[in-house]
């Protein structure tokens, strides 16, 4: 039968593809486990600021008080549990007057539309400030194509605060775009 010379055909070549199979199984669990990619874009924000102290939670900000895309990453190692998670720094220069202006949110929306179509990214979150971080995220949801998740993300304390919020809530903002069911519903 065919079973019977298919499983001849193993035995006598079992040494060369037992390995072979083993070897494949390996890659298909690798690909199935592959965690996604998640790219932090920084706007800035409360949640991009420190100040002097852990317990100074209202004078923050300013010239040189900024917090490094890095070391979000650095201070949430956790997020790399869900993600792949890289991060890039958008913000305007130090010292730039005029909040988001025009120029800028179309400059950033280009910049999320090239992750968007970038085929090895499967999910975006955008720091920005709470004070107008719903008018942002609609631009962009008006702006950038994409059925991929895009997730905005504020803090109500600086990153440095001893009560800080920006931690857990960039982790939770990196959960929601690694999640595959959070495509499709626009800028969230």
């Amino acid at each position: 039968s065919s079973t019977g010379h298919w499983s001849l055909a193993i035995g006598h070549s079992s040494r060369l593809i037992r390995p072979l199979i083993a070897v494949a199984v390996l890659a298909v669990a690798t690909i199935a486990s592959a965690k996604p990619k998640v790219v932090i874009v920084s706007m800035g924000g409360t949640i991009a600021s420190k100040a002097s102290s852990r317990m100074n939670l209202n004078n923050y900000g300013g010239k040189g008080n900024g917090v490094a895309p890095q070391e979000w990453l650095d201070g949430v190692p956790e997020m790399q549990e869900v993600a792949t998670v890289t991060a890039e720094d958008m913000r305007q220069p130090e010292g730039t007057v005029g909040g988001d202006t025009s120029p800028y949110l179309y400059r950033v929306a280009k910049r999320l539309q090239e992750l968007a179509t970038d085929k090895s990214i499967d999910g975006i979150v955008v720091t920005h400030g709470t004070n107008t971080l719903a008018e942002a995220a609609w631009f962009m949801h008006l702006t950038v194509a994409t059925t991929k998740p895009i997730v905005f993300v504020g803090a109500q304390r600086p990153w440095s605060g001893i009560s800080g919020d920006g931690p857990l809530n960039l982790y939770n903002a990196v959960r929601i775009a690694a999640t595959p069911e959070a495509g499709g519903m626009g800028v969230l």
